[in-house]
């Protein structure tokens, strides 16, 4: 059985629409595929309706969090099996692609400022509507052709697991890649 817990769409930084990404994930032969995109559940809807009837789709999210260390240490909380209506996961979304955006104009003013021929507008046009921000299209405009997708997929359990809430939620946590 070939299963891959952590996809991203273009509903944030993947390369493929949530559709594309059933029928990439059916391609590869896969059996599971989870759509985790980060701090959103938009591709969720037309995943599914996409869906090959041979592929299982989990759904969940990726959230920024710290971990609960003496450094601060950045992590990607992977969430699964959550209500995506929830309260606490819509304003903890909202939140975090707030966040997500304003880091992104952040770096253009810092790439302007350094006399980098970019506008915000640039930057928003290639996001596109993405819901993860801006950074990922800074990426894009700088190296056309790159890509988010790596294969090297292994969540494990993580302190920081409360963030997500409601009943019956799996939180995990993709290691970092060496």
């Amino acid at each position: 059985m070939l299963i891959d817990l952590h996809a991203h769409s273009t509903a944030s930084d993947g390369t493929d629409s949530p559709a594309g990404l059933m029928a990439a994930a059916a391609a590869a032969g896969l059996d599971v595929v989870a759509i985790t995109d980060h701090d959103n559940t938009g591709g969720w809807a037309p995943a599914l309706a996409a869906r090959p009837a041979e592929l299982t789709v989990i759904r969940g999210a990726e959230f920024s969090t710290l971990a609960r260390t003496d450094l601060r240490v950045s992590v990607h909380l992977l969430g699964y099996l959550f209500d995506p209506q929830h309260p606490a996961i819509v304003a903890e979304q909202t939140r975090l692609r707030q966040e997500r955006l304003q880091r992104g104009m952040r770096i253009v003013e810092k790439m302007v400022a350094a006399g980098i021929p970019i506008s915000a507008e640039q930057v928003m046009t290639i996001a596109n509507g993405a819901r993860s921000g801006a950074r990922t299209s800074v990426k894009r405009w700088s190296r056309p052709g790159w890509s988010t997708r790596s294969t090297r997929r292994s969540p494990n359990t993580w302190p920081g697991a409360d963030r997500i809430t409601s009943p019956r939620p799996i939180p995990t946590c993709p290691p970092p890649l060496p």
